[in-house]
């Protein structure tokens, strides 16, 4: 199968001086964009019943959108875990391990943490031949609390 569409990489902003990437996928039918920081999909325009193309995703047209209080996890990939970790706290045989708290509601670690997977900057991997996206992360022992190495892909 012989991939026929177009793939554009261009720099969406920085963070702490590492440039974000959006990587955009274009085919007759969809336009798909994602940036680096946190594997976000920041547009995918598809057709409607009547063939109209149009963003069907929420999200901001900068950076710093993305990186303000606004952004409730907007497109991200979420990690470690998502949801809420009760009280911050989980045990794995006889070792208890305590996350960050970060949940305003209450005392436990929401999406992963303060810095969860939604605030990293992950590897990407383009394919143009085949036009796709590979988006990778190293999660390390210990981050945000969490026991062991972690590659997610």
């Amino acid at each position: 199968m012989v991939f026929e569409g177009q793939v554009e990489e261009s720099v969406f902003g920085e963070v702490d001086g590492v440039s974000i990437k959006q990587i955009t996928i274009t085919t007759s039918t969809i336009t798909l964009s994602v940036i680096t920081w946190g594997a976000t999909i920041t547009r995918l325009e598809v057709p409607d019943r009547k063939g109209s193309k149009d963003n069907v995703v929420l999200g901001f047209d900068a950076m710093q959108g993305y990186r303000s209080e606004e952004n409730r996890y907007l497109g991200a990939v979420i990690g470690r875990t998502c949801d809420r970790i009760g009280g911050g706290k989980f045990s794995i045989e006889d070792t208890q391990y305590q996350l960050v708290e970060n949940d305003i509601v209450g005392a436990s670690c929401l999406h992963g943490g303060e810095r969860g997977w939604d605030k990293r900057v992950w590897e990407a991997e383009v394919d143009r031949e085949r036009g796709t996206i590979t988006m990778a992360y190293m999660s390390k022992d210990g981050e945000e609390g969490y026991p062991g190495d972690l590659i997610v892909v």
